[in-house]
């Protein structure tokens, strides 16, 4: 598993691979694509762009928040928490489904909680659980606390 850093490094190496697939693709092609290698090339500027802009401006949101929520994997949902120095995380299971709601979330009960996650995430479920559903809302989102 990766850190966040790591991720991020990841995610802009693929843009800036993209960039080059688009700029090959862009020179590359028959003589007919000859005028549009620039509209290849802006695309591509425009993507890398607007996915640096994005994670700046989430990681900004996030640390004025002090907690972010967001999709991890196909069916599950990461909670994050400033906590001192450190974010901390809980890993929530969700399904994907087909139409609307299409995702549903398992909070579990409070027993489950108290099981299956740090005492800094079990003693306050309820705050945890309105965060998400403030993040992820109805009509595209449904819980289950089962």
């Amino acid at each position: 598993m990766f850190n966040r850093f790591a991720r991020g490094t990841l995610q802009v190496a693929v843009a800036l691979a993209a960039v080059l697939l688009l700029l090959l693709i862009g020179y590359c092609l028959a003589p007919i694509l000859y005028a549009c290698r620039w509209i290849f090339a802006a695309g591509a500027a425009t993507l890398c762009i607007w996915v640096m802009v994005s994670k700046v401006l989430r990681s900004k949101r996030a640390k004025r928040r002090g907690w972010d929520v967001g999709h991890f994997g196909r069916d599950e949902i990461r909670y994050r928490e400033l906590r001192g120095d450190r974010w901390e995380q809980i890993i929530i299971y969700a399904e994907m489904c087909v139409g609307k709601p299409h995702h549903v979330i398992y909070f579990g009960n409070h027993d489950y909680w108290e099981k299956n996650y740090p005492a800094w995430a079990a003693q306050r479920r309820e705050e945890i659980v309105s965060r998400i559903k403030s993040d992820y809302h109805p009509p595209n989102y449904a819980y289950r606390d089962e």
